[in-house]
């Protein structure tokens, strides 16, 4: 099997190239110490940029300090433990590297640095300089995958920073003038949290927030997890209603139960139609009890019909009006004859409704007999307009049938 062997470059090209571009690049050569090279290969003051990732220094080498014109130094995955207090003689540094490293703690001068972007990630911090507030200029802070228990005061003094990674330390409160801060971007995953400050709902610029494997109380897991949205709100509602989360969250679930009342009954009211004052469609359990539809049509059309009644002209709003014969009915009387005001119903139902009271006529034509007089008299069953029933059109053929049967046989019997 070919082995493929990356040959590096000699350190001396490296400054060489140095010297020419303002970039020297030392990252992946084991290196302990920083190389010995001779004066005359490179300017110091021509580097501006310098990395030293990817070797085994124990702290940052002195000789960087000798870079006046330094405006970004990577110092990544090193063993560094110590930064050197001249570190912030290096006025033009914006842009400092020192994640994946040994350090315990930075001193106190660094916070005097013009840094716009401070990479402290993966290293054993367990506090941070007090003055820390005072990088004015400080624009991205990564603190991740550290020990800090908690965070200094002077951290909301950061008004220009916009981009705070917090997560996999061992923070157990965030400072309550947090609102101060104006980042959009701020991660407190992974710690010892069991609440959020209230004011935290106050942070305008605030787009993502992390805040995922936390044992968090207030607000609940299940809270964080639908959104930014959704912790401003409870925050605001724990504002407002005091600092007992368990008040909140009684108070959210009985709101949710109520709500889910409200829109049960807005079910119930659609899907019951009123019938009567004794029918039980109109009860509050209509929904879910049965009604024999054609033993309650039996009692009430039985008490609409009349057979004395003269005939009634068509009604003009659309009801069932037979308008000749000896019976006479009102589709509004079928549905309540002392509330006049119930609303329409479906033409299904109006169909079912005709189709009774014309079922309960063919009866009580049957029970009066084949020889009444006014038989040839009899209304038609009332149709809804653009319907058909076979069973309604047989009735006028049968009628004519037995009539003319009927006068067949008195002619031969007169003759």
């Amino acid at each position: 099997m070919a082995t493929h062997i990356h040959h590096q470059r000699p350190i001396d090209k490296e400054f060489e190239d140095a010297d020419d571009t303002g970039v020297l690049v030392l990252s992946g050569r084991n290196l302990r110490t920083f190389p010995v090279v001779p004066g005359d290969l490179y300017d110091a003051n021509d580097v501006f940029e310098a990395d030293f990732s990817r070797n085994r220094f124990d702290r940052i080498p002195e000789e960087v300090c000798n870079f006046r014109e330094l405006v970004k130094l990577n110092c990544y995955h090193n063993s560094i433990r110590y930064v050197p207090e001249d570190l912030n003689d290096l006025s033009n540094l914006t842009e400092l590297n020192l994640s994946r490293n040994f350090l315990q703690s930075i001193p106190p001068q660094m916070c005097t640095m013009k840094l716009s972007s401070l990479n402290l990630s993966n290293n054993r911090l367990v506090s941070l300089p007090i003055d820390i507030g005072k990088m004015s200029q400080l624009r991205h802070l990564d603190l991740s995958c550290n020990m800090l228990p908690d965070l200094p005061r002077s951290i909301t003094d950061l008004h220009s920073l916009i981009y705070l990674d917090l997560h996999r330390n061992e923070l157990a409160h965030l400072p309550e003038d947090i609102y101060r801060l104006q980042v959009s971007y701020l991660d407190v995953s992974a710690n010892s949290l069991t609440r959020l400050p209230t004011t935290l709902r106050l942070m305008e610029n605030l787009h993502t927030f992390l805040v995922t494997n936390n044992p968090l109380d207030s607000p609940p897991t299940q809270v964080c997890m639908r959104g930014l949205v959704h912790i401003h709100k409870y925050l605001e509602n724990l504002e407002k209603r005091g600092s007992d989360p368990q008040l909140i969250s009684i108070s959210s679930r009985e709101e949710s139960l109520r709500r889910r009342k409200d829109r049960s009954l807005r079910k119930d009211r659609s899907s019951s139609r009123p019938f009567s004052e004794s029918t039980p469609i109109g009860a509050e359990n209509g929904r879910n009890r049965k009604l024999d539809f054609y033993k309650e049509m039996q009692g009430i059309v039985s008490t609409a019909f009349t057979e004395e009644t003269p005939p009634k002209p068509a009604a003009s709003n659309g009801d069932l009006t037979p308008t000749s014969g000896a019976v006479h009915w009102t589709f509004a009387q079928f549905v309540a004859p002392d509330q006049p005001n119930q609303p329409p119903m479906s033409s299904q139902s109006k169909e079912e409704y005709r189709k009774a009271a014309h079922q309960l006529y063919l009866e009580q034509q049957r029970q009066k007999g084949k020889g009444a007089k006014h038989r040839s008299s009899s209304p038609p069953p009332p149709s809804s307009p653009g319907q058909s029933d076979p069973q309604f059109n047989t009735l006028p053929k049968r009628r004519d049938q037995q009539a003319a049967s009927e006068g067949r046989f008195k002619n031969k019997k007169d003759k």
